[in-house]
């Protein structure tokens, strides 16, 4: 069991790039890198916008893990 925290940003057209386990104890190296695979396949997104008009926006996000 674990739980790994993943750092990721979705772009102005909804593409989600950077996406990196972020350092934590929680998570074996296999299911940090399981997680980013996951959270790297995800399809587009809707990007957040200001002022009208779409920017880049960072998330960190847990994925847990129960085996």
């Amino acid at each position: 069991q674990g739980r790994a925290l993943i750092s990721f940003v979705i772009d102005e057209n909804g593409k989600t790039v950077d996406v990196k386990a972020v350092d934590n104890k929680s998570a074996t190296p296999e299911m940090q890198r399981a997680a980013e695979k996951a959270v790297g396949k995800v399809s587009k997104l809707i990007p957040a916008k200001q002022g009208g008009k779409p920017v880049r926006i960072k998330y960190v996000i847990p994925v847990s893990f129960r085996l």
